[in-house]
């Protein structure tokens, strides 16, 4: 279609047909590519995007049209907001309201993909610059509504973007969600193409000596030039680029945002496929009371820098038990600690259990002489650490004279045992005397324990 294709419009109109009528079976590549097209074309970006919505509308089940729709509503969904009007299309204003509820059906659809779920929170933290103030509550709300979702990904990604809408960071995130800037191919279209009325300059094609054409490495390449266009692409679709330092204000912005965790210089920080984990650091295991499902584990390619929310192993759920978890005999860390609750983290010995697994308890226990409710525990793992087996908690309520304990039990794998020590970030969150807490830690066990 891109070789004969008369002009950039018409191809918008044809593949936007194509994935209204069949979107479930339109290959990312041709996507990626019409998105190539749009970006290269700022005279485009006004009427795709309402073309897009008008679509979207009428055909929510299309999975590659709900996929592109979310890219283009987030980076050009300011056009959304104004009337669009010419000699083809003429369309209304859309309020931020009604592009909210598109995102909003999306999300709340049980079988949208985890593909389009990650676009849909990134469509949603790049329009919380865009819309008007009084919609950036139900922006909140939105990604707020993914964190329970079985899938430790895009808990990752929910629990990231919630960080990023905190106040103190508007400034950060003004930067930090600004339009993406051209990759090479959009540049070198931008200049091939002539515009909307005329006939347009076919881009140059390489030939084989045989005379063929080199269609197999074509879609290949395009996902590998989509690396910096998009930000991002699905995973294990695109080959990494080549290795560069991280500019400077990347640091600076995820160093403010989240603090605690310690860095790598930047001279230090390869950045083997920046643009995707500019936002999403790796897979999130998040532990809380109640039944887990598997994550979806994903490649740790992110650096060091990143590696705030680095990549776990997949969550097992096992049965809550009747009597409180035993606590074994070995090493223990105090986790947390304030003015109302200590959490105490028991760890066995390196005997105890296979080769680099551990067997560890989180006793909950009361300071302030109050109750404490909805007690609730998240767990990050770093990359070298992966979850063997959950338990749930043994409660939410830890009662203020200490007459029950409420503990948890995980079993973790140290895939680098005796290179580096077990680490993981905690998030708890609780009530206590009608006032909500919420605090974060990071813990880490002795390298020989």
């Amino acid at each position: 279609m891109e070789q004969y294709a008369p002009n950039v419009r018409w191809q918008v109109d044809t593949t936007l047909k194509v994935l209204t009528l069949a979107g479930g079976h339109v290959k990312d590549e041709y996507i990626y590519t019409l998105i190539h097209l749009i970006s290269a074309s700022p005279d485009q970006h006004a009427y795709a995007v309402h073309s897009t919505f008008l679509a979207l509308r009428e055909n929510l089940k299309q999975e590659g049209l709900v996929l592109f729709a979310m890219w283009m509503m987030g980076e050009f969904g300011q056009f959304l907001m104004q009337p669009y009007a010419d000699s083809t299309l003429t369309a209304q204003s859309v309020s931020g309201a009604d592009i909210l509820r598109i995102i909003e059906d999306v999300l709340q659809n049980p079988k949208t993909a985890t593909k389009i779920r990650d676009y849909a929170l990134t469509c949603l933290i790049k329009l919380s610059v865009k819309l008007p103030s009084e919609l950036v509550p139900q922006v909140n709300t939105l990604i707020m509504s993914q964190m329970n979702w079985p899938v430790s990904e895009v808990q990752q990604r929910s629990a990231e973007y919630l960080a990023l809408m905190d106040a103190k960071f508007q400034a950060k995130r003004q930067e930090f969600v600004k339009a993406i800037p051209l990759s090479r191919r959009a540049e070198t279209l931008a200049k091939s193409k002539t515009g909307v009325s005329g006939a347009e300059e076919e881009p140059e094609r390489t030939i084989s000596p045989s005379g063929a054409g080199k269609e197999e490495a074509k879609g290949s390449d395009i996902k590998k030039e989509f690396a910096d266009l998009l930000l991002d692409i699905p995973q294990g679709s695109a080959p990494e680029p080549e290795s560069k330092a991280v500019p400077a204000s990347t640091i600076n912005i995820l160093e403010e945002v989240f603090k605690g965790i310690g860095t790598t210089p930047a001279a230090q920080v390869p950045t083997p496929n920046i643009m995707p984990d500019l936002i999403g650091f790796g897979a999130v295991p998040v532990l809380a009371p109640g039944p887990t499902a598997a994550s979806v584990p994903t490649p740790a390619t992110a650096p060091d820098l990143l590696n705030l929310f680095p990549a776990g192993g997949d969550l097992a759920a096992e049965p809550k038990k009747e009597s409180a978890v035993p606590a074994p005999a070995g090493v223990k860390v105090e986790g947390f600690a304030d003015a109302n609750l200590r959490i105490e983290f028991e760890m066995d010995h390196k005997d105890a259990g296979k080769a680099g697994e551990r067997h560890i308890v989180a006793a909950f226990l009361p300071l302030s002489g109050s109750d404490i409710t909805s007690l609730n525990m998240q767990v990050a793992l770093q990359k070298h650490v992966k979850m063997v087996a959950l338990s749930p908690a043994t409660g939410t309520t830890v009662m203020g004279n200490r007459s029950n304990t409420v503990r948890q039990e995980m079993r973790v794998a140290n895939t680098m045992d005796g290179a580096k020590p077990i680490a993981m970030k905690i998030k708890v969150t609780y009530t206590c005397q009608g006032k909500a807490a919420s605090e974060m830690k990071l813990v880490t066990f002795p390298m020989n324990a």
